[in-house]
């Protein structure tokens, strides 16, 4: 993160003062702005072993351990068994669009319903975060529709580096603000139903889709 999107970020949340907060792939970072949520946080991640260490940082320890209100869903396994990332963190091209989308479906809607399982106090985000390193990036902000009220701001960083791959996601979000790539947007009222709010996403999980920030 450059200091510019650090600093944005930061008084954003300041500002508006989260009370229930998503994290969507861990970073430097996910130990600082779960400290500006009032209550609840859910960060989620592909690799069990980065949350681990991340779990470990004093601040973030006392959040999850002492505090109660900091969950990590970050399975060692995933439950189709096709999240099988390459070194460089993506899928393959060499693999089948049937694995293909049984990986999406583990990491993006699974993942969330099953991290919600674990907190079912929490129906709606105040704020949600999707880090640069998270998977199908623009698929998850597509997910988290129904999960973010009309007034609920979500962060998506390294954006304009990515038009590409976030195309979709302008479809149903309008940008309230940025710094260099981290970009707040909040959900289009009225664009949609809320059946369509729940749905609209899976028009998107296919290889097709899917860019060079997710296979190779």
């Amino acid at each position: 993160w450059l200091p510019e999107e650090f600093e944005f970020v930061t008084k954003l949340m300041i500002n508006r003062r989260p009370s229930t907060y998503l994290e969507w792939g861990v970073g430097t970072l996910t130990s600082f702005y779960p400290l500006l949520v009032s209550d609840d946080v859910l960060v989620i991640d592909g690799n069990a072993a980065t949350c681990e260490k991340m779990a470990k940082e004093p601040h973030v320890g006392c959040m999850v351990e002492k505090e109660k209100r900091l969950t990590f869903y970050c399975p060692e396994e995933w439950s189709s068994g096709n999240l099988k990332l390459q070194k460089n963190g993506k899928l393959s091209m060499e693999m089948a669009d049937e694995d293909v989308k049984a990986a999406m479906e583990d990491y993006v809607t699974e993942a969330l319903a099953d991290a919600l399982s674990e907190k079912p106090n929490i129906s709606h985000f105040d704020m949600a975060l999707i880090n640069s390193n998270a998977r199908f990036p623009a698929q998850l902000a597509l997910r988290l529709l129904p999960f973010l009220h009309p007034d609920s701001v979500l962060v998506m960083h390294n954006f304009w580096l990515r038009t590409e791959a976030y195309h979709p996601v302008l479809e149903y979000y309008d940008v309230i603000g940025y710094a260099r790539s981290a970009v707040a947007l909040k959900k289009k009222v009225g664009e949609l139903s809320a059946e369509e709010e729940r749905t609209v996403y899976r028009k998107y999980m296919k290889k097709e889709h899917l860019t060079s920030l997710d296979i190779v």
